[in-house]
């Protein structure tokens, strides 16, 4: 989800969908069993929604998606 320079990047400069990917990374490495996503794919080009829904492909607790 990130590369480069990127990697490196403060939270605090990071753009609307810089900020959406680490949220939802975080989330899905995270030990809670049960993810409730409005909208998580706002603001994500389209490369980064693809890593995001094979992230939660995998996820093993319960996913709620609100759209």
């Amino acid at each position: 989800l990130f590369s480069g320079d990127d990697v490196d990047k403060p939270a605090g400069v990071l753009s609307g969908g810089e900020k959406t990917r680490l949220a939802l990374a975080t989330l899905v490495v995270s030990s809670a069993n049960v993810l409730l996503l409005d909208e998580p794919t706002n603001n994500l080009d389209p490369a980064s929604r693809e890593e995001i829904l094979g992230a939660l492909r995998t996820y093993k607790g319960a996913v709620v998606l609100v759209t």
